[in-house]
C-alpha cells in the first residue's frame, strides 16, 4: 500500500538507478531513515499521526535511532532530527512550507518547444480553459 513520495538510490556496481515510491509501512519507514542517517539503526518508531492540509495528506512518524531521535514526514518524505526540529507542529509546517515552495519552483510555463511537441493535446488543454468564443481562442502557429 502506498502513501508518502520518496526517491531512493538503489546502487550496484554496474548501475545506479533513481526510483519514486511511496511509503507506508513501518517497514518502509525504517529503512528509509536507516538510509538516510547513515550508520544509525532504527530502535523503535510509532506513527504519530496523519495530518490533511490543502486536501494532502502527511504522515507524521517519531523514529528513535542509536544516536538519533527524528521526525519523518511524508511526501516527499524526509527527515528531520529533534534536536534541531522539537515540536511536530513546527516541524510539519516548515516541511509543507518547503514543499510547496519546491514544487512551485520546478512548475513553470511552457516554452514554444513544448508546445510544438505536443501541439494537438496542446491545443485542446489551452481550450479547456478558454471560453468557446473563437473571438477569445489563443493563437497557435
Amino acid at each position: 500500500m502506498v502513501n508518502m513520495l520518496s526517491l531512493e538510490l538503489l546502487r550496484n556496481t554496474s548501475w545506479t538507478v533513481l526510483r519514486f515510491s511511496v511509503l507506508k509501512s513501518s517497514r518502509a519507514i525504517r529503512d528509509y531513515v536507516e538510509l538516510e542517517a547513515i550508520g544509525e539503526k532504527v530502535q523503535h518508531l510509532v506513527k504519530v499521526k496523519t495530518e490533511n492540509i490543502l486536501d494532502r495528506n502527511y504522515d507524521c512518524w517519531d523514529v528513535y535511532t542509536t544516536n538519533d531521535r527524528y521526525w519523518v514526514i511524508s511526501w516527499p518524505t524526509s527527515l528531520y532530527s529533534h534536536r534541531y526540529f522539537p515540536r511536530l507542529d513546527y516541524t510539519l509546517s516548515f516541511h509543507v512550507g518547503v514543499t510547496f515552495h519546491l514544487l512551485s519552483r520546478q512548475r513553470g510555463l511552457a516554452d514554444d518547444k513544448d508546445k510544438s511537441v505536443l501541439h494537438p493535446v496542446w491545443r485542446r488543454w489551452e481550450d479547456a480553459d478558454v471560453p468557446k468564443d473563437p473571438r477569445h481562442r489563443p493563437v497557435i502557429p
